[in-house]
């Protein structure tokens, strides 16, 4: 093997490496996450155009739960619908400017469901009830909160009143002695 024929086969296998990582190296490489639509930022935060934030609260039967940590990242792609560390707070960070996503998706990016069986769920926006379900578009500063409850928490919530608090004061009449029912 001579010199030249090292050469030309280095240049070969440079030229082919470069070829394979072209679309890793420029962030122009097509990818979504896994099995959703979502696409992946290939360079992490150096190709985004867009960067918000909306928290979002999810309680069942009252108490609350966190969100996924790192949900939409992994070595090779970070969703533009992703969660860090900090809690409560979905990132939407995007390569196109005003590129807007449903609350749905982070769902689908996290791997859970909106819907719960077993529970019926309430959706509050900003502290008021919202009927957009999984279909609100998610926006900067937004606080959504989920209420998931079971029926045996929502009759659990249920107190007996007790009789006195029924009558007024003027209404109450102990009885003098036991009380005797006639019935005609």
């Amino acid at each position: 093997m001579t010199g030249k024929q090292i050469l030309l086969g280095a240049a070969a296998i440079i030229f082919l490496l470069l070829l394979l990582s072209w679309g890793k190296v420029t962030g122009t490489l097509e990818r979504t996450w896994a099995d959703t639509e979502v696409p992946c930022l290939i360079n992490g935060h150096t190709t985004v155009s867009q960067h918000i934030h909306a928290e979002l609260h999810i309680f069942v039967d009252g108490i609350e739960e966190m969100l996924p940590v790192n949900a939409g990242i992994t070595e090779e792609c970070m969703a533009e619908v992703h969660t860090h560390e900090e809690p409560y707070v979905i990132h939407i960070e995007t390569a196109e400017p005003d590129t807007r996503y449903p609350l749905k998706t982070f769902f689908e990016v996290s791997g859970r469901q909106y819907e719960r069986e077993g529970y019926s769920v309430a959706l509050l926006v900003d502290g008021a009830p919202n009927s957009a379900g999984e279909s609100l578009m998610l926006k900067d500063g937004q606080v959504i909160e989920l209420r998931y409850e079971s029926p045996e928490y929502i009759n659990s919530r249920t107190e007996a009143v007790p009789l006195e608090e029924l009558f007024p004061e003027e209404e109450k009449k102990k009885p003098a002695g036991p009380m005797r029912l006639q019935f005609q």
